[in-house]
């Protein structure tokens, strides 16, 4: 197996093994979140920056129980047209994160970078996108000891996916486990990453299975298509030519103002999960407290652990997970310097005792 030769840390490698052999063949589910997990730093953030930047989003502030209720875009209150809804964007999310209701607040932020873009076509964010990402070149930040690289015009740091993250995928795919993303992120964001470099990367390591269009979730609002309106998982399904983002037939859509539910986030995602793809998926790889429901509901947990940020929730999770504590492996991951996998096993203070959290 490709995991045995990953530069991770030995106890998360030699667990991975087991239980990817043990329910090999099964066709079980396997989930992942996109941000900060399949792909290195995080996407949807610039993707949303440049957006706005250009004047594809509209001015609105960020409504109170978005990611819960159905509101129109209609229902917004405007800001001024010269404000800078990306520093909108961020200082809500730095108030959420000390309110009581923080994950509820998130949820709205992320609901509302998707919501204000009511009017444009889907084949606007695949330009953006591309350029974001940049044919990967950011993976020569795992080589250089300079300043990291940043996405042009934005406070981001460019995202890319390590070789390390498709040698996982590539043996998840081969053992017949069926890969699906659940992303806070715009879906056709992760397609475009699941066409242009997850399945290529799979190709070139010999995998004849590719990760589906259908298996990717996001936030996404109704589509105009014509005369009727529609939602992203009904045209996936039915339609082959959105489903492989043919430019034609993206230009033919334009984003309604009313967002499609549940939301993926938080909750959200765990009711995707449950709605669509499985009660109990075999295993959930995610990295933040955003996907803490779906990792909760799996049978085995690989948290990876962005050594660049404080994470509460799913620490929680582990401390009060008793006897299930072996279904847990925490893989330590570096996002700005040095960007990549950590050798080293995370200790985690568990029970006022210094403990690895990887099973063996």
């Amino acid at each position: 197996m490709r995991v045995a030769n990953l530069c991770w840390a030995p106890s998360v490698k030699r667990g991975l093994q087991a239980i990817l052999n043990a329910g090999a063949g099964s066709g079980e589910a396997v989930v992942f979140d996109f941000d900060n997990t399949i792909i290195l730093r995080n996407m949807g953030d610039p993707v949303a920056e440049l957006l706005c930047r250009r004047g594809l989003c509209q001015a609105l502030a960020i409504p109170r129980g978005l990611a819960r209720e159905a509101l129109s875009i209609k229902c917004g209150r405007p800001l001024a047209p010269e404000a800078d809804l990306n520093a909108v964007y961020e200082q809500h999310l730095a108030q959420a994160s000390t309110s009581q209701d923080c994950d509820d607040r998130i949820a709205d932020a992320y609901a509302w970078a998707v919501w204000c873009l009511a009017g444009i076509s889907p084949a606007r964010v695949l330009e953006v996108v591309n350029e974001v990402y940049d044919g990967g070149s950011a993976l020569q930040d795992c080589h250089t000891k300079g300043q990291p690289s940043r996405v042009s015009d934005t406070i981001y740091l460019r995202p890319f996916v390590h070789p390390d993250m498709l040698d996982l995928l590539a043996d998840i795919c081969e053992l017949g486990y069926a890969v699906n993303i659940v992303s806070s992120s715009m879906p056709w964001t992760v397609r475009w990453v699941v066409q242009h470099v997850l399945n290529p990367g799979l190709r070139a390591r010999g995998v004849k299975k590719e990760i589906s269009p259908t298996a990717v979730f996001g936030i996404a609002p109704e589509l105009i298509d014509g005369s009727r309106r529609v939602d992203d998982r009904t045209l996936v399904l039915d339609d082959p030519q959105y489903a492989a983002q043919s430019i034609q037939r993206l230009e033919q859509l334009r984003f309604g103002e009313v967002l499609s539910y549940p939301i993926a986030c938080f909750a959200g995602k765990a009711e995707i999960v449950k709605r669509y793809i499985s009660q109990q998926p075999y295993l959930v790889v995610g990295d933040s407290r955003n996907d803490a429901a779906m990792l909760e509901m799996a049978r085995y947990k690989l948290w990876l652990k962005i050594v660049e940020k404080q994470e509460t929730r799913v620490p929680e999770l582990i401390a009060v997970s008793g006897a299930e504590r072996s279904a847990w492996f925490i893989q330590a991951v570096n996002s700005v310097l040095n960007p990549g996998f950590r050798q080293e096993e995370v200790m985690l203070k568990i029970d006022k005792t210094d403990t690895a959290l990887s099973a063996a």
